[in-house]
């Protein structure tokens, strides 16, 4: 059997056509994953960023130290500027908030101070439930809040209610659970 000038230049053409399939291929594969990683670190990015607006803002933060200063076995004194707010407890903003932020001005800060607080965790249930950020990127900085919480439902029920935070119960029950299963993972 004789071989061509022509069989020769075919079977090239097919080898090089084949090569450059798969090494379109092995391009698509590592874009993709490329993709994937910067999507990964943009719903990072994103929970990152909503969390600092809880710190920044001066109500929110506010509400993180009220918790605080609970966990921490102390009560509060809020900034000189509310000074009828000194030697809070939990129990007392609880109250305040069952109040509707009626009352003392004491309780209308402390329900002001809540109110924003569950503004910024119903955006993040939002944005969590949307697939724009991950439960993982949020468990950990609201593990402490997350377990208070959802074991005082009933004490927040009515200002989330009012205020239409729909995303805030399944929030704090998807970071406490995230905490539970790390924590064992962690303990196996």
């Amino acid at each position: 059997m004789i071989i061509s000038l022509n069989d020769i230049a075919d079977a090239v053409a097919k080898l090089v056509g084949a090569a450059g399939v798969l090494i379109a291929g092995l391009g698509l594969r590592n874009t993709a994953r490329v993709r994937q990683e910067d999507l990964r670190w943009r719903k990072a990015t994103a929970a990152h960023d909503i969390l600092d607006e809880i710190h920044d803002h001066p109500f929110a933060s506010e509400a993180v130290t009220i918790i605080d200063c609970h966990l921490g076995g102390h009560t509060y004194d809020a900034p000189e500027k509310m000074a009828h707010c000194e030697g809070l407890t939990l129990d007392r903003a609880f109250e305040a908030l069952r109040a509707s932020g009626g009352g003392e001005p004491w309780a209308r800060y402390v329900y002001r101070c809540f109110d924003w607080f569950f503004y910024y965790l119903d955006r993040i249930g939002y944005h969590r439930n949307k697939g724009f950020l991950e439960t993982e990127d949020v468990a950990g900085p609201l593990a402490p809040y997350a377990t208070l919480l959802s074991s005082n439902l009933e004490q927040i029920e009515q200002l989330l209610d009012e205020h239409h935070y729909s995303h805030v119960r399944g929030l704090l029950g998807a970071v406490h659970d995230a905490n539970r299963s790390a924590s064992s993972l962690s303990t196996a």
